[in-house]
């Protein structure tokens, strides 16, 4: 059972003025095109679970902040697409990390993961460059959370 929230973007359809039958066709058509999609997004997130103390970071936060309303995030933001205009649209699934308040979220980080799920690597969005994934030790709140420090270099 996943620590954060988990969120999957879009979330929603929204519409109030819509014939009812239509609505539900929509809603039907929609749930049959977005599963194989949220099947894919489950197996990218269990991949990410799975770089070594991540999860553990990220329970900790949970912990220090619950009395706060504050908890982890973590969800696909970005799919792999042929027609992606830059070569991290093309190739990776683009990870969202960070921490949800009541009226706004933060992002500490994004994490990018391949096609074939074989590879995680670090994205710092700031200097629009990627990184090893143990780079995110070197990021908030890992520095805080993770019993051991990530080696100076």
């Amino acid at each position: 059972m996943p620590t954060y929230r988990q969120e999957y973007m879009p979330r929603s359809v929204s519409g109030r003025c819509i014939v009812v039958a239509v609505l539900a066709g929509l809603v039907l058509a929609a749930s049959a095109r977005a599963q194989p999609t949220t099947t894919m997004e489950d197996s990218v997130l269990r991949r990410v679970e799975q770089i070594p103390d991540f999860m553990d970071v990220l329970s900790r936060f949970n912990a220090h902040y619950a009395r706060d309303s504050v908890e982890s995030i973590m969800y696909v933001e970005g799919i792999p697409s042929d027609s992606g205009q830059t070569a991290i649209e093309r190739k990776y699934y683009q990870i969202y990390v960070g921490e949800s308040h009541t009226d706004h979220s933060v992002r500490w980080f994004s994490l990018l993961v391949s096609k074939d799920l074989q590879t995680v690597k670090f994205y710092d969005i700031v200097e629009d460059r990627i990184h090893p994934v143990g780079y995110w030790r070197r990021q908030w709140p890992a520095t805080r959370f993770l019993k051991r420090r990530p080696p100076s270099r």
